[in-house]
């Protein structure tokens, strides 16, 4: 799972703390939201957890809102071919 280091956004603090919670997800941080994020995702086959503003740079990835009481619209995207652990995961949300 791509995202945001501690201290860039409260609501993206708040999330990956919670799915630090989860030691089946691996958190890579990066130091800022910027095409290398976006690039990077894209050749290992990240998921990313990013707010809704940044789904342009994204694509061709898929959105799953999360379920968060947070006034900012985040979710998780993925490509089309998922692993098996990665469906798993997303139907657990």
């Amino acid at each position: 799972m791509a995202i945001g280091k501690t201290g860039i956004s409260a609501i993206g603090d708040k999330i990956g703390n919670i799915l630090k919670r989860n030691p089946k997800i691996n958190i890579k941080s990066f130091g800022v939201y910027n095409s290398s994020f976006f690039a990077t995702a894209l050749y290992h086959n990240y998921l990313m957890c990013i707010s809704k503003g940044m789904a342009p740079a994204a694509k061709p990835y898929i959105v799953k809102p999360l379920n968060i009481k947070q006034k900012a619209y985040y979710g998780i995207y993925y490509r089309k071919n998922l692993s098996n652990t990665i469906k798993q995961f997303l139907s657990a949300l």
